[in-house]
């Protein structure tokens, strides 16, 4: 049971896979046709019954024209907007609209003052 439990935890999580699918407008038997897997293969990575090997993820990718860590959640959409700043850098970022400064010139500000916080 061990090695079972153990296997089951192996490989990747596509957890945007069937998003990415949907905004391709593709079925996850197309999909699959592409990627050279079954429906039923697609239909548990897009559930999460089961994790991707990497070149099962990398199949789907190429077939979807994303990155793999697109597909993971790591990366956007192409097309997505951007998420807003958070978390300890979020200092850093200045909106546009309310002080006319862009992120570069945040950036240049930053370090001709000496600010070389992390």
């Amino acid at each position: 049971m061990d090695g079972d439990m153990q296997q089951s935890q192996r490989g990747l999580a596509l957890s945007a896979l069937r998003d990415v699918r949907e905004r391709r407008e593709l079925s996850q038997e197309e999909l699959a046709e592409k990627a050279g897997m079954t429906r039923v293969a697609v239909a548990n990575l897009e559930w999460g019954v089961s994790r991707a090997r990497p070149s099962s993820a990398y199949h789907l990718a190429e077939a979807l024209q994303v990155y793999v860590d697109t597909l993971t959640g790591a990366l956007p959409l192409p097309g997505d907007a951007p998420k807003e700043p958070h978390g300890i850098l979020s200092d850093y970022f200045v909106e546009e609209s309310k002080s006319g400064m862009t992120v570069q010139a945040v950036s240049k500000v930053a370090a001709a003052s000496g600010d070389h916080r992390p």
